[in-house]
Parts: C-alpha cells; sequence; structure tokens
C-alpha cells in the first residue's frame, strides 16, 4: 500500500470501521511510513479533543441565533425549488428542537448547514467538501480492482455480503464496459467502487449510503427532470445524485456535457 493508496482509509481505519484485511493492509504501510502514522495521530488527538467538549453547553441566546439563521436561510435556499420526490436533496424547513449538547467551540459552523432527508446541502462555499474529494482520490488512484467486469450482475452480487445497502449498478448505456469494482470507503462508511470505461476514458461510480454527508448547494442542478450536484474538480467531470435511497457519487475524465447526460440517463 503507498501513501495515496493510505488515504481513503484513513478515516476509516481511525474510527475501527475497517476489516480486518484492510487492517493488516493499513497497519503495514503505518510500520514503514512515519508521515502517514503522524497523520494518523493527529486525527486521533484530534478527536479525541472533539469528544471533551461535548459537554459543553451552548447558551440559549446562541441557540436562538442559530435558528434564526436556519430559518432565513431556509427562505433563500426555497427559491432553489428543489423537487420533493426527486429523492436528491429536497429541501424541507424543520420543526424547532433543543440542540442539546454540542461543540461549544464550533458552535459557529454549526449554522453553514442545513439538514435534508438523505443529504445535507450547504450554504455557497469555495471550498470541497469529503463527498467530492474522495470521489476524486478514488477515481485517480487506479486501485486494484477484487471482482472483474463486465458482467453488471455477477459484480453486484460479490458485493452481496460486503455492503449494507441495496447494490444496483448504473446503466451507463451501450458504450460503456464494467471493468471491475472493489471496496472502498467515503469518509467512516463503507462503499462499492466500480470502474467503468465510455467512449474509451475511465468513469469511476461510488455507491454508499450518503445520509447526513455535506454536499454544496451551489452545485444542485436541475436536468431531465433529476436533481444532482454537478461540478469540475480540477480538470475532472464530479456528480452525486441519489437513486431509491442509495447514493451515487461519479467521476470521468468525459467532456462535460457527454459526462451530464451519461449521469442524469443512467438511472431508471
Amino acid at each position: 500500500m503507498t501513501c495515496e493508496e493510505f488515504v481513503p482509509f484513513m478515516d476509516a481505519y481511525v474510527d475501527h470501521e475497517l476489516d480486518d484485511q484492510d487492517i493488516r493492509e493499513v497497519e503495514m504501510h503505518l510500520e514503514s511510513c512515519s508521515r502517514c502514522k503522524e497523520s494518523v495521530n493527529y486525527q486521533i488527538a484530534y478527536k479525541e479533543g472533539i469528544k471533551r467538549h461535548l459537554a459543553i453547553r451552548a447558551p440559549e441566546s446562541l441557540e436562538s441565533k442559530m435558528w434564526s439563521f436556519i430559518e432565513e436561510q431556509h427562505a433563500l435556499d426555497s427559491e432553489v425549488e428543489v423537487a420533493e420526490e426527486s429523492n436528491v436533496v429536497a429541501l424541507e424547513p424543520k420543526k424547532k428542537r433543543s440542540l442539546g449538547w454540542i461543540l461549544a467551540p464550533i458552535a459557529a459552523a454549526f449554522v453553514a448547514v442545513l439538514m435534508v432527508p438523505n443529504l445535507t446541502v450547504s450554504p455557497a462555499s469555495s471550498t470541497t467538501t469529503p463527498v467530492i474529494e474522495q470521489t476524486l482520490e478514488w477515481h485517480r488512484g487506479n486501485y486494484p480492482i477484487e471482482v472483474a467486469g463486465p458482467d453488471a450482475h455477477e459484480v453486484a452480487g460479490w458485493f452481496g455480503d460486503k455492503v449494507d445497502f441495496p447494490m444496483t449498478l448504473p446503466d451507463l448505456g451501450p458504450q460503456s464496459t464494467i471493468l471491475g469494482a472493489r471496496i472502498a470507503h467515503v469518509q467512516d462508511r463503507r462503499a462499492a467502487l466500480v470502474v467503468y470505461e465510455v467512449d474509451g476514458k475511465r468513469v469511476s461510480v461510488l455507491i454508499f449510503d450518503g445520509s447526513d454527508l455535506t454536499v454544496p448547494s451551489e452545485f444542485v442542478k436541475r436536468v431531465n427532470e433529476r436533481d444532482m450536484v454537478l461540478m469540475n474538480q480540477n480538470g475532472y467531470e464530479l456528480a452525486v445524485i441519489q437513486h431509491d435511497g442509495v447514493t451515487y457519487s461519479v467521476a470521468g475524465d468525459l467532456p462535460e456535457s457527454r459526462f451530464v447526460n451519461l449521469v442524469s440517463q443512467s438511472f431508471h
């Protein structure tokens, strides 16, 4: 395992989410790489620090201001008119509830996120989010496959007891071929990585339970009666879409128009 291969596994390793085989591979790498070991130690220390702050109560005045901000933000975002029936990122007002015990050092950051049924849509931001970043990492990583294509049924069946969500592969059309697939991770949750070849170009699809993960609201687009996140990152086209309660994060080297049409028409 190289440093580049290790990065997508770091959060899952710190949170004890890896299986025994992945743990062995990660720990073999950490034994010989002081830089990655230092990153792991930093992550552990950071998360322990967060836990120590969980018992700090936010002032009631701050709680009131936070909910006021959320309501104002929702009023602005409602103009986006994201359709509820698409099951992607339907924006709905939330009933007020007690914020309870929160992280006082980052209380101000709480108001920068609006909770929605399947994904979390954050207001416009100049930074990318972990879902986008990690999709790009897996796409560029060229990791070894664990099950070979091109049979979609066989590839989907291989994941049967390895993931905890319905495994349905998107149909990328007659010009596509499934090259293979493997287990991957998005933050602390297990994912399926399926690699296609489309028009001679690679397209990577991460399939996972995306509940409560964050996507940038300014990139939510309506295409062919479907809502999705669309953006270009470092020269790669990326999309995040939900279908039947499962999240699909797609990265590809295709031209923008071809990529957008491909993703929007790949789910039936």
